[in-house]
């Protein structure tokens, strides 16, 4: 790119545009840089079926060990966006922008696990509960993608912002396919990973959030809905008109951040160079960014 062998890259590391790219003027005078929204997030899954993270206030106390913000600046450096929600937050009719973002909280942390029942019975700095006439410690095992720089990266904010409430995350580095095999197996406990379209259009959530789809290789992994929810599913089904929609939309929302099925973590941005060889250019939320049929050579 910097040798000007190719016109357009799409995807600059979050260090290279920010440290490299943005502070060479002699670049920009050949290229443009770009950011833009996608539609692709992070987050990280717990398995709800799991002994140790079955009760959902081990699962919210959870969701207020990581320092999300904390990652935005430091690893991505300021180029993503807080998520909170499974709905796109550019979706000013579906998404429920009253749900809050989850803030690294350690007193509450700490406060919901008590009440769970964990307590640090040996000073040995875990906490422990006992579980079928077991004491069992609140070590958790979190998957990620091998060689996920990034991904390493959030799970190792988690880890040391865990440790502090007494809980001890196992950060393991796995092949994709095998990650996607233990949680078609519902072999897990929780998984870093992330979703993706190339636009905003809606999808049917029975895929993901229906109780029908939580059966070995369905795509409900976490064990998430009851009758309450699966009910809401089957409404957004076969309902045409969008305000009704987008009530059943915004009644799940709020079930899901309620159950804390997923801790949802951030949206990236793109990071885009075009060269200034071309005109008619310009980012795009939409994949890949950049609408290359439009570009028109500079004479």
């Amino acid at each position: 790119l910097k040798g000007g062998e190719i016109d357009v890259m799409g995807s600059v590391p979050s260090r290279d545009f920010v440290e490299d790219l943005q502070k060479d003027a002699e670049f920009q005078k050949k290229f443009y840089l770009y950011t833009a929204n996608s539609f692709t997030y992070s987050f990280i899954g717990l398995n709800t079926k799991n002994k140790k993270l079955k009760d959902v206030k081990v699962r919210k106390a959870l969701s207020h060990l990581i320092d999300v913000d904390k990652i935005i600046e430091t690893v991505s450096y300021g180029l993503a966006t807080r998520v909170n929600s499974f709905i796109h937050s550019t979706d000013a009719v579906n998404y429920e922008k009253d749900i809050p973002l989850k803030k690294y909280d350690l007193e509450l942390a700490k406060k919901l696990l008590d009440e769970a029942g964990w307590k640090d019975s040996n000073n040995d700095g875990v906490l422990d509960k006992v579980i079928d006439g077991k004491k069992v410690e609140l070590e958790i095992t979190l998957f990620f993608a091998k060689g996920a720089k990034v991904g390493e990266k959030i799970a190792t904010y988690f880890q040391e912002g865990a440790k502090k409430a007494g809980v001890k995350i196992i950060i393991l580095a796995k092949d994709p396919n095998v990650i996607n095999e233990e949680k078609d197996k519902r072999e897990f406990e929780m998984v870093l990973s992330g979703w993706g379209s190339s636009s905003p259009a809606e999808t049917d959530p029975k895929q993901i959030w229906h109780t029908s789809a939580d059966t070995d290789g369905g795509d409900n992994y976490v064990g998430f809905g009851n009758a309450a929810s699966d009910a809401v599913i089957e409404k957004l089904r076969v309902t045409i008109n969008p305000q009704e929609r987008a009530k059943y939309y915004k009644e799940l929302q709020k079930m899901i951040d309620e159950e804390v099925p997923y801790i949802f973590l951030m949206e990236g941005k793109r990071k885009m160079a075009i060269s200034k060889r071309w005109s008619n250019v310009y980012p795009s939320a939409t994949s890949p960014g950049y609408n290359v049929g439009e570009f028109t050579i500079v004479k």
